[in-house]
């Protein structure tokens, strides 16, 4: 029997965040379809009241592409330590 062997490292499976942000991303752009066609419609009416839901539908879509950014941010970083870890194992 030779002394060396094969080191096998147990990797842990991390999701992705990659239906996460599809799913952000959808809700997102519909949500600021949705508010800036709302804002258009009753602003052009003058109802400042409901034009304002509009406002609030494109605030809350701006805040979910928000959080998908930080998301992608998250897993970019992520997927570096992974291959960092992976090249170094590889020179080792």
């Amino acid at each position: 029997m030779s002394n060396t062997r094969i080191r096998r490292v147990r990797t842990k499976r991390v999701r992705s965040y990659r239906k996460a942000r599809v799913f952000l991303w959808a809700f997102g752009t519909a949500g600021l379809a949705l508010g800036l066609g709302l804002m258009a419609w009753f602003g052009l009416h003058r109802n400042w009241h409901l034009a304002s839901v509009g406002l609030l539908y494109s605030l809350v879509a701006l805040i979910l592409f928000g959080i998908r950014g930080v998301l992608g941010h998250l897993d970019d970083e992520r997927r570096r330590r992974r291959d960092f870890k992976k090249q170094s194992l590889r020179t080792s």
